[in-house]
């Protein structure tokens, strides 16, 4: 979920459209815009709660994991060092769905080997850590990032 943040915070496009050279980024001069990587982010998602139970039999479930760890890892690089359109949709595909994929996967581990008395409370307290995961990883994101945003650095971290 961190890096599904850091995705989308990192691509910048239409911010600052047309802004001179040291001036600030003013609130009114950032525009929203939906050059189809939040479609990417949002299709992924959808894809990686599809594919992961498929992964999990196939591969068993810790395995599944760190494949769906491991393999974002070079759009990940892409998108530090190229920042194109459509690189940035294809990476949010992939990233989301394969975050999506450790989550449902982890979710479903959490839930299946925590005895019925403590289920309740174990999950209540790993779904608060991961929320508070992906909002540390926003305020990281934000400190980090440019008035431009555009970074190179953060998808990196």
């Amino acid at each position: 979920m961190f890096v599904e943040f850091v995705f989308v915070s990192t691509t910048g496009f239409g911010v600052g459209e047309g802004v001179g050279e040291g001036d600030g980024v003013g609130a009114d001069e950032v525009e929203v815009s939906t050059d189809g990587a939040e479609v990417g982010v949002g299709v992924g998602v959808g894809v990686g709660a599809i594919l992961s139970p498929v992964g999990v039999a196939k591969f068993g479930r810790h395995v599944w994991i760190k494949i769906s760890l491991i393999a974002p890892i070079p759009f990940l690089i892409l998108i530090a060092l190229i920042t194109d359109k459509v690189l940035f949709t294809i990476a949010g595909f992939f990233l989301a769905g394969f975050g999506q994929c450790v989550k449902v996967s982890n979710d479903a581990l959490v839930q299946s080997k925590i005895s019925d008395i403590y289920r309740g409370r174990v999950f209540a307290f790993y779904d608060v850590t991961v929320n508070g995961a992906i909002v540390s990883g926003a305020i990281l994101a934000a400190a980090i990032l440019p008035k431009n945003g555009q970074s190179t650095l953060l998808p990196l971290l």
